[in-house]
């Protein structure tokens, strides 16, 4: 199960990363022609592109890469106590048909 999370979790760091490299090209692009995109007023253009790269690309994927950590942390929380009740189960069906 945290073999399957871990991979996960990769996936969606490459997502993560993928998202960023895209604004910092797109911040990169707005910084140096920014005396071109004032001329021709496409300010609220790019500042859409821009939005659109955060609000719903990048914070998408931290609430998917938020999510999957829960679920990892759980997991490995609850394992000393699920082998603890595993192992209970068995020995108390074991010695029940003694």
């Amino acid at each position: 199960m945290n073999g399957v999370i871990a991979r996960m979790m990769k996936r969606l760091q490459i997502t993560q990363m993928k998202n960023k490299d895209a604004r910092t090209r797109l911040m990169t692009e707005i910084l140096n022609n920014m005396k071109s995109i004032k001329l021709y007023a496409w300010n609220k253009a790019f500042m859409s592109k821009l939005n659109h790269i955060r609000n719903d690309l990048e914070l998408n994927t931290l609430r998917k890469i938020g999510a999957t950590q829960s679920v990892a942390n759980f997991t490995w929380s609850s394992t000393p106590f699920l082998v603890s009740c595993t192992t209970f189960a068995v020995f108390v069906l074991v010695n029940d048909d003694l």
